[in-house]
């Protein structure tokens, strides 16, 4: 979540998919998305078994033409993690990279994009949909007030991967 708030605070467009995609459903929302740097970590843990995600994204790179220039990887272990020179960076260099670098926001307008999601894909190939600042903004406020009654202090959880629009709410 921080790094997805980093992104929209600096402007960027930012688009999160859901960590049980195979390396073909993910591919092809990274090369739909023209995504540039992908961000991942070598593993998470789904129903008690560990997901080797870096992998996950090394066979999409390979099998779906993408325009990705750098792959982020937050090492979780101590198992070993595929390295491809001149395109992966540990967690720890890419913020070394940033060291001294205005952290200061970006103002944007509220129809500017801040996401993408794809749509789920199981009826035909996936869709991207783009939410904007202003509009994501204004909808999740409303939402939370009109149809849940939540009040300033009230807590929002939702059990929702991130990779799914309530997930980002």
């Amino acid at each position: 979540i921080t790094l997805m708030l980093a992104t929209v605070r600096i402007g960027a467009i930012h688009s999160v998919v859901f960590a049980g995609f195979g390396a073909g459903a993910l591919g092809q929302r990274i090369a739909a998305s023209e995504s540039r740097v992908v961000f991942t970590c070598d593993v998470t843990y789904r129903k008690g078994a560990d997901v080797r995600l870096k992998e996950i994204v090394d066979d999409a790179l390979l099998e779906t033409e993408t325009v990705v220039e750098h792959v982020v990887s937050l090492k979780r272990t101590s198992a070993a993690m595929p390295m491809t020179p001149n395109r992966d960076l540990h967690w720890e260099e890419f913020l070394k990279e940033g060291s001294g670098i205005s952290g200061t926001f970006e103002r944007m307008e509220s129809n500017d994009p801040a996401y993408i999601l794809a749509t789920s894909g199981t009826t035909a190939s996936p869709k991207l949909t783009v939410h904007v600042h202003g509009g994501y903004q204004v909808g999740i406020s409303s939402m939370a007030r009109w149809c849940y009654g939540l009040e300033p202090e009230d807590i929002w959880w939702a059990t929702s991967d991130i990779g799914w629009v309530v997930g980002h709410s």
